[in-house]
């Protein structure tokens, strides 16, 4: 069996056994090149940063000390990045996802990697204190789907209704037996409760924007002109007892 060129798409926690399998590749001399792409990388800001800054501020070491819960989750509460997510504990989903960067160091010339960087809005990622920050975009599409799709933000609103309606109209037509499984997913069950596992969904709708930049991604890397970046990745452990106390200090 011949290997193949190998997409991974990473959107949040990996599972053990696919990087398990993703290491023995890597030690085949007939194991396949895999091209990454980091949908949410972990290098958000971890502080506050004026929507026009155009340089990186300093830290600001104040953060760790203050009363407002949510600049003290922002300094150290939480890893800002869906890789955290998944059913495994935290520190084993860290850890898978540690060990696919040990296998990607190891093996460079058996990886492709590229980060898409799309937020929620737009905003700059972290760079070195005083560099000039990188621009990153804002997903300028927000869809609830259902029996219909509501379109709550587009930058062409009426062209996007008009999409997704006709999307519905020949689904219904050409294969009706895929529209509710695929296309019709609603946050409400048969009861019109929401349903709890589809809570992000119901406060941020689909990942439609996304979905569409990896097509749109799927072409030469030249073609992208994309950005080449160094990222370091450390993680720090810090004890209750010493965060209770940088919180009295």
């Amino acid at each position: 069996l011949a290997w193949a060129n190998m997409a991974l798409w990473l959107l949040s926690g990996l599972c053990a056994k696919q990087v398990d399998d993703i290491t023995a590749a890597c030690r085949r001399e007939d194991g396949p090149r895999f091209v990454v792409l980091e949908q949410a990388q972990p290098a958000w800001q971890s502080m506050e940063v004026a929507k026009d800054a155009e340089v990186q501020p300093p830290w600001d070491p104040a953060e760790l000390t203050s009363s407002d819960a949510a600049a003290l989750d922002r300094g150290f509460g939480a890893e800002p990045s869906n890789v955290r997510s998944g059913e495994a504990p935290y520190p084993e989903t860290l850890d898978t996802y540690m060990r696919l960067q040990e296998a990607i160091a190891e093996h460079p010339e058996r990886f492709e990697y590229l980060c898409p960087a799309v937020a929620r809005e737009d905003s700059a990622l972290p760079v070195p204190v005083g560099a000039p920050m990188l621009r990153i975009s804002g997903r300028p599409l927000q869809v609830f789907p259902g029996e219909a799709y509501e379109i709550r933000r587009a930058l062409d609103k009426p062209r996007a209704e008009a999409a997704f309606t006709r999307l519905l109209e020949v689904s219904w037509a050409s294969a009706p037996e895929t529209v509710y499984p695929e296309l019709c997913q609603a946050a409400l069950d048969d009861d019109g409760r929401e349903r709890a596992q589809l809570a992000t969904i119901v406060k941020y709708g689909t990942n439609l924007p996304d979905v569409m930049l990896l097509a749109m991604a799927a072409r030469p890397v030249e073609s992208l002109a994309p950005a080449a970046i160094i990222r370091r990745l450390a993680i720090v452990d810090l004890a209750p007892e010493t965060q209770q106390a940088a919180q009295a200090a």
